[in-house]
């Protein structure tokens, strides 16, 4: 009958749980652990190869560099050896590695008449962020805090075994190969599990779209669904049956505050869906709270992100009985990101806690198995998130930022790929190949200035231009967004990185500068003039940072990294969003002591002060009026006001209807509104206003494509 027991001196290893046990104390091993501890054993005495343990743990899998060397290291530091004493586990230089120490093996009636194994620690969902609340079920209160005290350590060893191991060479990849060229954009791409196809979403409006899949020999492009729909990231199922993908059925609100939604998990037969496009079967159907990147288990069981009460929790759902459960939650850490790695049967899950980004290794029932600190390198801002996906089977994971590509290792290191791209981003490796996908490209985003007293412009077309919805008073093929006038004066600040990076530019009469040329971990957000229209403010490497119309810098510090700057109401002061809690809250920051103050003003995008009046709109698109100084005393929502493309200027409120493209003119004091003008398709987002002349941002086109790197 089949071991799923052994003991090494006194330590008891359990393969079917993943634990080793000394004296009723209990830890939690990562399984490709035990199968490197299981093959040793087998062959006890006896010197193991690299080769042979490779073949054997990690077959037709592309290691990481240094895999085996920690797994090592880890198992020693379980059994209190190192390399230096090598008890337990001998090193054959150059060769292998043999196991020393004597083993004891137990059949299954064996280990069933043994005393009766301890129950395994579970997760409580409001354990804090320092020490993690074990449960241990039917053992007294000293035993309790022993085998606590020995996991909380056993925990502490691991992770500063993992900062201590050698850090991973920088993997270099230097071949690049288009997968698609289309006049759409794509996103998502991922391999089937066989190989043979690339699956991706093909975007066609401004959130909708099909799955589309390649095959990698012949070259055929193939549409998978049969619907065009707001289709989420996709993933395959175990045994790569069915592709797995959050759906919903709302892009545009029809009404200012039609915030209906219906997410589902949806489902499609790969293999059907390459003979004819399929219609999504929806599983788990019509929640109205936010889920997102449903990943498949196994049996018609489902793990995915859900929106409650202000924060994401990780949920499990059963499609053969309609129940859901919690797997995760943490009543400080706020979730943003997980993946599931079908062959190890792991989750990793990312989220933040005072601006600390942490990544969580569960096992299949939702159990911590380890927890540790991303260790953000010093070029990253401390708001970049780590949206990391599994590379199958091993202890890393990929993931991109505004600073490239790096691998994430479940110690939280991060190594970057030398990569010969920019612009990249939704990183994907199968497992089996060292090659990666990708998605390369750029958004190409114009500046218009039109007159209100026209209704209709004639489209700018000519040589190698695309037909513009408005003439561009400043084209380039680059991002260009943001414009603002400046105060008692001509000039119009933008953002732009027609230089590369994100940078303020002016433009007058006729001609534009560059006014910033500083080195930024994030893109520009927002910015700001001053009241009097000499300065500009702006976030800089996550501080305030003021630039005058000669370029000259000033940075001012406060005591928490700042996310953007909103307005600049006063001289003295400014209005900035900043975490607080994990939430992101406005702050009114003073310009003399660079004192901030929490104005409890949670998930606002926008804002706007002038006089006590004080608009905002929510992240949900909301627009609301308060009195300023009495707030949450004061404050109105208000019922007719569309807040996806919405400013204040001069006692108005502009806004645009993204279904019919009507601009509205609301006035605050009298609560009336008038109708100004239609836009055009892919030309709605207005920003400013000056006499006649209107500022927007239009979309010109957006050309991202599925790439190809191999070394």
């Amino acid at each position: 009958m089949k071991v799923k027991q052994f003991s090494i001196e006194s330590y008891r290893i359990d393969l079917l749980h993943s634990t080793i046990t000394c004296d009723d104390n209990e830890t939690r091993v990562e399984p490709k652990m035990l199968q490197v501890l299981l093959l040793l054993a087998e062959n006890q005495g006896e010197v193991v190869t690299h080769q042979e343990i490779m073949e054997r743990v990690w077959p037709n899998v592309q290691v990481v560099p240094n895999a085996l060397q920690r797994c090592i290291t880890q198992l020693r530091k379980a059994f209190g050896d190192d390399g230096k004493t090598q008890r337990v586990i001998t090193t054959q230089p150059r060769v292998g590695y043999s196991l020393k120490a004597k083993v004891d093996w137990y059949s299954s009636n064996d280990a069933a008449a043994q005393k009766e194994r301890p129950a395994s620690p579970t997760i409580d969902s409001n354990h804090n962020a320092t020490t993690t609340n074990l449960k241990l079920k039917n053992q007294p209160n000293k035993n309790k805090l022993i085998v606590l005290s020995v996991l909380v350590m056993l925990l502490t060893i691991a992770a500063l075994s993992w900062q201590s191991a050698k850090t991973v060479p920088t993997v270099k990849y230097s071949k690049v190969k288009a997968q698609t060229q289309s006049d759409q954009h794509e996103s998502h791409p991922i391999y089937s599990n066989d190989g043979k196809y690339i699956v991706f979403n093909r975007h066609i409006g401004l959130c909708s779209g099909n799955l589309w899949a390649k095959n990698v020999v012949t070259g055929k492009e193939i549409k998978l669904t049969q619907d065009i729909g707001i289709y989420g990231k996709h993933s395959f199922n175990t045994d790569g049956s069915q592709l797995v993908f959050a759906a919903r059925d709302n892009c545009q609100a029809s009404e200012p505050l039609d915030s209906k939604m219906c997410w589902n998990i949806a489902t499609i037969d790969f293999s059907n869906s390459l003979n004819a496009p399929q219609s999504p079967q929806h599983r788990y159907e019509c929640q109205t709270q936010k889920l997102k990147t449903p990943k498949a288990l196994t049996n018609s069981q489902y793990a995915f992100l859900q929106w409650d009460k202000n924060r994401y929790s990780l949920m499990h759902y059963d499609d053969r009985n309609k129940i859901t459960t919690p797997l995760f939650s943490h009543h400080a850490k706020h979730i943003y990101y997980f993946d599931y790695d079908p062959v190890s049967q792991r989750f990793a899950v990312m989220s933040r806690e005072n601006n600390q980004d942490t990544i969580d290794l569960l096992a299949l029932d939702g159990s911590l198995i380890m927890s540790n600190e991303i260790q953000r390198l010093p070029s990253m801002s401390r708001y970049q998130q780590f949206e990391a996906n599994f590379i199958p089977g091993q202890d890393y994971l990929l993931t991109s930022s505004h600073s490239g590509p790096h691998l994430l290792s479940l110690s939280g290191e991060l190594t970057p790929l030398d990569i010969p791209e920019s612009h990249i981003s939704d990183l994907y490796m199968h497992g089996k190949t060292d090659k990666l996908l990708a998605i390369r490209g750029m958004f190409d985003f114009d500046i218009a200035q039109i007159s209100l007293g026209e209704s209709a412009v004639k489209p700018q077309t000519g040589f190698n231009l695309q037909g513009l919805p408005y003439a561009s008073f400043s084209r380039t093929t680059s991002a260009e967004g943001s414009p603002s006038y400046q105060p008692h004066g001509d000039l119009i600040a933008f953002k732009s990185n027609r230089s590369g990076t994100d940078q303020l530019w002016l433009w007058h009469e006729g001609e534009e500068t560059q006014l910033t040329f500083e080195e930024n971990n994030r893109p520009v957000n927002q910015f700001s003039w001053s009241p009097s229209g000499k300065q500009l403010a702006y976030v800089l490497n996550d501080n305030v940072t003021l630039v005058d119309l000669n370029g000259k810098i000033t940075k001012l510090a406060a005591n928490k990294p700042i996310f953007n700057v909103l307005a600049w109401p006063s001289d003295n002061e400014l209005l900035v969003g900043a975490d607080s809690n994990n939430i992101r809250s406005v702050y009114r920051f003073d310009l003399t002591t660079h004192h901030l103050s929490d104005l409890k003003l949670t998930h606002v995008k926008n804002v706007w002060l002038k006089q006590d009046t004080l608009i905002f709109v929510t992240l949900q698109n909301q627009v609301w009026q308060a009195q300023w100084g009495k707030i949450d005393s004061t404050k109105k929502l208000l019922p007719n006001i569309f807040g996806k493309s919405a400013f204040v200027k001069n006692g108005y409120i502009y806004h645009v209807n993204p279904l019919t493209l009507t601009l509205y003119k609301y006035n605050i004091e009298t609560q009336q509104q008038s109708e100004l003008i239609k836009l055009k398709e892919r030309a709605w987002w207005i920003k400013d206003i000056k006499a006649e002349q209107l500022l927007i941002s239009q979309t010109i086109a957006v050309k991202r494509d599925v790439i190809e790197l191999s070394r």
